[in-house]
């Protein structure tokens, strides 16, 4: 959505300088906008991200340690990167991110509803059989564990969704091609 409304704005602003016509403050500021909500965004989801994970661990220390040993992590990256000119291949970079935020997704949705039945938000159906792990956010609900589930039937189907759309594309391109 962002992507397409930042791409109409840039085109309507082009074609306007392009054409000699200055840009008005509802163009300049729309585009301000955009990029506000862009960054804003992603601060929030970062915000989630981090609050999820304290409310999971409680350890405030921990989690200076962590981001202070992965910011630590990212400059050494960005050195290796800047200065040895490594080219980072983009598809396996992305499916390799594309499966941790998947994992994420499991792991977040047993998480969040163990917190909501913590809180007393929801009721909770106790299994006695199942052990609790909260690396992988498995805990011993039938709830915790139908969020899963749910989750990772979500997660499968819009990558099957997906390869099939890209699949589609290919058959496409090649058909374009051989004309």
């Amino acid at each position: 959505y962002i992507r397409n409304k930042t791409e109409a704005a840039v085109a309507g602003a082009q074609s306007k300088v392009e054409s000699g016509q200055r840009l008005g403050l509802g163009m300049i500021a729309s585009l301000a906008m955009l990029s506000f909500l862009a960054v804003f965004r992603e601060g929030a989801e970062t915000v989630i991200f981090y609050e999820s994970i304290y409310s999971m661990s409680q350890d405030a220390h921990g989690m200076w340690v962590g981001g202070l040993a992965a910011a630590a992590v990212l400059i050494v990256i960005f050195l290796v990167l800047r200065f040895t000119s490594v080219k980072i291949p983009i598809g396996p970079f992305f499916l390799v991110t594309s499966i941790v935020m998947a994992a994420l997704v499991v792991i977040f949705a047993g998480g969040g509803i163990h917190a909501l039945i913590e809180g007393d938000l929801i009721e909770g159906t106790y299994l006695s059989s199942v052990p609790t792990n909260d690396w992988i956010g498995l805990y011993p609900y039938v709830e915790t564990i139908t969020a899963q589930v749910i989750a990772a039937i979500a997660v499968v189907v819009l990558f099957v969704v997906g390869s099939i759309k890209k699949h589609r594309m290919k058959l496409a391109a090649q058909a374009e091609q051989a004309k």
